[in-house]
C-alpha cells in the first residue's frame, strides 16, 4: 500500500489505476483481517479444551504421586503377613557360625 501511493504521489501510476488497486488491496486487508478474527474464535474452545485436559492430567499425576509416595509403606503391609518375636535361641547361632 505505501509503495502504491508513492508511485500515486511521485506521478508515476495513473490516479484511476492507483482508486483500482488501493480498493483492491483494502479489501484483501479487511478480508484477511475478518478471516484471523475467525480463526482465533475458533481456536478458542480448542484451548479451553486444552485447558481442561491439563487439569485432568495434572489431577491424575498427583494421585499417581500420592499413591506412589506410599507404596513403600504399601508393600510392606501387603508383603509381611506374620512377624514372629521370639527369644534367641543359642544353640541354632552356634551352629551357624560352625558351618
Amino acid at each position: 500500500m505505501n509503495k502504491l501511493y508513492e508511485d500515486n504521489a511521485l506521478g508515476n501510476m495513473d490516479t484511476e489505476r492507483y482508486e483500482q488497486l488501493s480498493r483492491k488491496y483494502a479489501e484483501e486487508y479487511y478480508t484477511f483481517k475478518k478471516q484471523k478474527k475467525k480463526k482465533s474464535k475458533n481456536a478458542y474452545p480448542n484451548a479451553k479444551n486444552a485447558n481442561q485436559r491439563a487439569k485432568e492430567i495434572y489431577q491424575t499425576d498427583r494421585k499417581l504421586f500420592k499413591l506412589l509416595k506410599n507404596l513403600p509403606q504399601l508393600l510392606s503391609m501387603s508383603l509381611s503377613v506374620k512377624i514372629v518375636v521370639h527369644e534367641r535361641d543359642v544353640k541354632e547361632q552356634n551352629m551357624l557360625f560352625r558351618e
